[in-house]
């Protein structure tokens, strides 16, 4: 870790603990197989913004686990809201995180897929009770990333991870720090950049392990990166944050519904 980087006394939650792989994948559960407790309550109706088109499933106090979040996504007809689309409500001119601060941290919905640095995907790849087969294609690239936006791949009871239309980022970062981001789905990559770049972001990533799952966005206590720079692309699915959601195109929730 940079010496840039340097925790903050008081921290929401801990991302070191967070992206370190548990020994089993027990805990790992979908929101259907959770106790009723734990669960969020049915009756609850989201609120909407002022734009009318976002969904609000949770905030960070409330928190819901990435499984947590798919599945309730996928049972309202939502899409959750991807990488690139939070950085704009977290960087954009009208400043909209400041009505929904209570949201964040919060999970995007851009799955994103990578190994360690400098080794090879293989054909199938495990990452705390999560699987994901690797298109042929793919397989054998080094220091790449696979990403994904939300509903465009589905989990599986088992925690099988079917990709229906994802993409490569080649040149993906074996280190944390800033870095350009792709136009597409707003992932740090390439050369190293700084924080005075206005473009560029700050990647948080296992170094050490393997990773699958869904990048979190809006945290600013752990590390001093100005608000909403922070692009946490390693923690545990078990961790809770908050949730965002749009309305699925019809296509979409048709397909979620099947």
């Amino acid at each position: 870790m940079d010496a840039a980087f340097q925790p903050k006394a008081k921290v929401p939650f801990s991302p070191v603990a967070a992206r370190q792989p548990k020994p089993s994948a027990t805990s790992m559960q979908l929101l259907s197989s959770i106790k009723p407790i734990e669960k969020q309550p049915e009756a609850r109706k989201p609120t909407l913004s002022k734009d009318a088109r976002i969904v609000y499933l949770a905030t960070k106090e409330e928190g819901m686990t990435m499984l947590q979040a798919i599945e309730e996504a996928n049972r309202q007809g939502l899409s959750l809201i991807p990488n690139k689309d939070i950085d704009e409500r977290l960087n954009g001119k009208e400043q909209i995180w400041q009505a929904e601060k209570d949201f964040y941290p919060c999970w995007t919905g851009t799955l994103i897929i990578y190994v360690k640095p400098n080794e090879e995907f293989g054909k199938e790849i495990s990452f705390d009770g999560l699987r994901v087969k690797i298109p042929k294609e793919w397989q054998h690239k080094i220091n790449c990333a696979i990403v994904c936006n939300h509903p465009n791949f589905t989990i599986e009871k088992d925690g099988t991870i079917k990709l229906k239309k994802a993409s490569l980022i080649e040149n993906f970062p074996a280190n944390d720090g800033w870095y350009k981001t792709d136009k597409k789905f707003g992932i740090p990559y390439g050369v190293k950049s700084n924080e005075t770049d206005k473009e560029a972001r700050c990647l948080w990533r296992q170094t050490d392990n393997i990773f699958v799952g869904l990048p979190a966005r809006g945290d600013d206590g752990f590390y001093y990166v100005r608000n909403g720079h922070l692009v946490l692309a390693g923690l545990r699915p078990s961790v809770r944050l908050g949730v965002l959601g749009t309305r699925a195109e019809t296509q979409h929730a048709e397909e979620i519904q099947k």
